[in-house]
């Protein structure tokens, strides 16, 4: 959300570098042009028209008629266009769940890998969390870990 308030893309954009979300519901919403919110996975991967359609004129170069009316044929389709781009990006840029005062680590949980694609795979990696994220210790940020899931 940090990159989302200061408007990150719309400045990368405004410079000539293309940023490409890896989470897959922002991706989809990327494609929209529209703002992100806590829910994009949610409100992104229903099969419908408006999920459709960002992909069909993003992605000129594959099959006119694929089928796009499962959230499975979107998500194979963004993975098939997106792998190549964020395995030769320079930069990857993320958040984090945690930041560890001791011993200046970050903690990520991601559900679908995109963190590997921005944190371990890059030359140079940029971490923007919120300051509420920072926590003194490992075992502060283990307690937190626990109760991560009741946090929504």
């Amino acid at each position: 959300m940090v990159g989302e308030e200061i408007g990150i893309n719309d400045f990368l954009e405004a410079n000539g570098i293309e940023p490409v979300e890896t989470d897959l519901g922002e991706y989809i919403i990327q494609l929209r042009h529209e703002t992100r919110a806590t829910s994009s996975v949610r409100r992104s991967m229903s099969p419908n028209a408006r999920s459709r359609r960002p992909s069909s004129k993003a992605h000129t170069d594959l099959e006119a008629g694929r089928n796009l009316d499962e959230a499975s044929s979107l998500m194979a389709e963004a993975r098939a266009k997106c792998v190549a781009r964020f395995l030769a990006a320079d930069v990857g840029i993320t958040g984090a769940n945690f930041l560890i005062a001791e011993t200046g680590s970050t903690v990520i949980v991601t559900n679908e890998g995109n963190g590997d694609l921005t944190q371990t795979l890059r030359r140079c990696t940029s971490c923007w969390p919120s300051i509420e994220k920072v926590v003194p210790t490992i075992e502060d940020a283990m307690t937190l870990l626990r109760i991560l899931p009741l946090l929504g």
